[in-house]
């Protein structure tokens, strides 16, 4: 996956589509994608026994590393809709496959460049659980877990925001844009963090775990357990990944051709002109700084009966409540 891998080498046009009545299935290949992603985990843990307690602590660090390419119509895509073969009153529809024959798209897209994103990711854990036997019939499970996950980071600085009070598209401040904002888009405004990501870790991921199981007094064959712990949700990294669109990292040229007269064909222009007045799609988070890692709360209450012959019924109820969570 070189930097100088040249997109147009990698195969079929990913769409040539056709109507006016074709009858004819949209031709093309999958966008191409290489991701290669590993995950180094450093983790240890220490068991105390000590009277009625069982207690155990430990942590955990873990890297992620992802090398990824990911494109979009490097090969270009190409639209055949019948216009310029279209006779009034008896075609009107036209036949966009006897354009396809002749070579004469009504719209086309290629990709500017290609899109090569190399995010990274920090993650740390500490824990304490103590099983703690009160009594012979009643056993607690006590617990606390910390979590930081570090904001991703990308070694190219490809990753995005978007300032919604300032109307800025904002990057890190490794970001290479070029002279896309002076010479190509003057009308966005932008600016850059003075740092690598584009949120703030969030320190304050505590999660408490309480459990408890009791036997029922006069019932030697009934237990009730329940439990509620809080379990945080670091965002995907593919999430903050897909902000690499994000122009200038990856630009894309659409065409349309003359309502009558061919004026497109297989050999793609690309004219860079029509970037000063196209419409972006932008993959972003909210360019807030105090970016809150999102939960979830778990709760659960079940009775447990032994009955003849080793056979175990249960009834029980399980309850979930999410906050912050990120949506898509």
């Amino acid at each position: 996956m070189a930097p100088d891998l040249n997109p147009r080498d990698l195969g079929f046009p990913e769409g040539v589509s056709f109507s006016g009545g074709t009858g004819f299935m949209a031709l093309g290949e999958r966008a191409v994608r290489v991701r290669r992603i590993n995950t180094y985990q450093v983790q240890n843990a220490v068991n105390w026994m000590r009277g009625a307690h069982s207690i155990k602590f430990g942590g955990e660090a873990r890297y992620v590393q992802a090398n990824i390419l990911q494109t979009a119509a490097t090969q270009g895509s190409f639209g055949f809709d019948g216009r310029y073969t279209s006779i009034p009153v008896t075609n009107p529809a036209g036949n966009g496959f006897a354009e396809f024959l002749l070579g004469v798209p009504s719209t086309t897209s290629v990709s500017v460049g290609i899109n090569l994103v190399y995010p990274r990711r920090r993650a740390y854990g500490l824990y304490l659980k103590d099983d703690w036997k009160v009594t012979p019939d009643l056993t607690l499970n006590l617990g606390l877990r910390y979590e930081l996950n570090m904001p991703t980071t990308d070694a190219r600085g490809q990753l995005s925001g978007f300032d919604h009070g300032t109307g800025e598209i904002v990057y890190p401040k490794n970001a290479v844009l070029g002279n896309f904002f002076q010479t190509v888009r003057p009308d966005l405004k932008y600016r850059l963090f003075d740092s690598n990501t584009i949120f703030d870790p969030d320190y304050n991921n505590l999660g408490p775990r309480v459990g408890l199981a009791y036997k029922l007094p006069g019932l030697a064959k009934t237990v009730f357990r329940s439990g509620f712990g809080v379990y945080y949700v670091s965002p995907e990294l593919n999430s903050e990944m897909n902000t690499g669109n994000t122009p200038p990292f990856q630009l894309r040229i659409d065409e349309a051709g003359n309502a009558r007269t061919p004026n497109l064909s297989w050999a793609l222009k690309g004219d860079p002109a029509l970037l000063r007045t196209a419409q972006f799609g932008i993959f972003t988070f909210n360019a807030n700084r105090d970016f809150t890692t999102g939960y979830i709360l778990q709760w659960t209450g079940e009775f447990q009966h032994e009955l003849p012959k080793g056979t175990v019924v249960k009834a029980g109820y399980v309850g979930s409540k999410g906050s912050k969570l990120i949506t898509t």
